[in-house]
């Protein structure tokens, strides 16, 4: 995949999230996605809510989420 095309594919906007959306990630090679705990499936989670989104210089962003009851 092409670097502008993989570029496109990651880049995250906080309006692709509403309260009740679902967030969809995918794994690669030479990307570590974040620096947290990780779990074995989504399903441990549950349903997320989109907090606040901010900017860690241009090609970076950081999401803060929380947790829904269910």
């Amino acid at each position: 995949m092409a670097s502008s095309s993989f570029d496109r594919l990651c880049r995250v906007t906080e309006e692709l999230f509403s309260t009740d959306a679902y967030a969809r990630t995918c794994e690669a090679n030479v990307i570590d996605a974040d620096g947290g705990t990780h779990v074995r499936s989504t399903a441990e989670v549950g349903r997320v809510r989109m907090v606040k989104t901010e900017s860690k210089g241009r090609d970076f962003k950081r999401m803060r989420i929380e947790l829904v009851d269910r």
